[in-house]
């Protein structure tokens, strides 16, 4: 699936906290159309989810906090299982942060 960000649809809402890269984060800043694999947090060995922050016009770098809609590949199916652990890794090659659902 192609992110398209004038097509994007809201699935959730959570805060996003990118790890530094001293804590094992990435070196760089997310934009639009990045993605990630996202992994419930309460069964980090299941299945991953892939996932866009809808960041319009942010930038958010290592160590900061973001809050943000999220659009999955797999929509509400997606949506509904990472409501329901509350939380989930962010993963690319290895966890690079956490979100927290809200909404």
């Amino acid at each position: 699936m192609r992110f398209n960000p004038w097509k994007a649809r809201q699935d959730l809402v959570a805060t996003v906290f990118l790890y530094p890269p001293e804590r094992g984060g990435r070196a760089s800043a997310i934009e639009v159309g990045w993605s990630c694999a996202c992994v419930p947090a309460d069964a980090p060995e299941e299945r991953h989810w892939q996932g866009w922050p809808l960041l319009n016009s942010v930038v958010l770098r290592p160590g900061e906090n973001g809050y943000f809609g999220w659009m999955f590949a797999e929509g509400e199916q997606a949506a509904a299982r990472l409501r329901e652990a509350g939380s989930f890794l962010l993963w690319e090659e290895r966890i690079i942060g956490e979100a927290r659902v809200v909404g």
